[in-house]
């Protein structure tokens, strides 16, 4: 493999977007020797009618563990509260901050226009932290634990 940049994310709003939204893509460029990584804002808690949000959360963030394992892909899940995903420093610093250690070829998001705020919001921050990556000057927290391919800190 040559030494050119093969690294693809794909940055949802919820762990279940991707799948819905790029996961096809996904697999076959990591079928072509691209490495992926998925990076959830938010972490599904607003996702079911009848289990309550620790509950849900903890089954959609296994749901897309399994998911990154099929696709081979590194899991980073941001933590963000459902139906509070804000265009706001924070949000944008953390995701700047992930785009830099993964350093990515391409990037996947949501359309900037969505059937849901939270989706919508992604894409806006997604957008500005792609922008921000490469600014040097542009300072951002060292808020981001390193993890490994199971999203759990090493």
């Amino acid at each position: 493999m040559s030494t050119e940049n093969r690294r693809v994310l794909a940055i949802e709003a919820h762990p279940d977007d991707m799948e819905f939204m790029c996961s096809g893509v996904l697999y076959i460029l990591g079928q072509k020797r691209h490495e992926i990584s998925i990076c959830c804002i938010a972490n599904g808690d607003c996702g079911s009618r009848t289990e309550p949000p620790e509950a849900i959360t903890k089954i959609r963030r296994e749901e897309a563990l399994r998911t990154a394992e099929l696709l081979k892909a590194a899991f980073y899940p941001l933590g963000e509260r459902d139906l509070r995903v804000h265009f706001n420093d924070s949000t944008v610093m953390k995701v700047t901050e992930y785009i830099r250690k993964v350093d990515p070829l391409i990037v996947f998001t949501h359309p900037h226009e969505d059937y849901m705020a939270d989706h919508e919001m992604t894409s806006r921050v997604v957008r500005a932290a792609c922008f921000s990556a490469p600014i040097s000057n542009y300072a951002t927290y060292s808020i981001l634990p390193e993890r490994g391919k199971n999203g759990a800190d090493d």
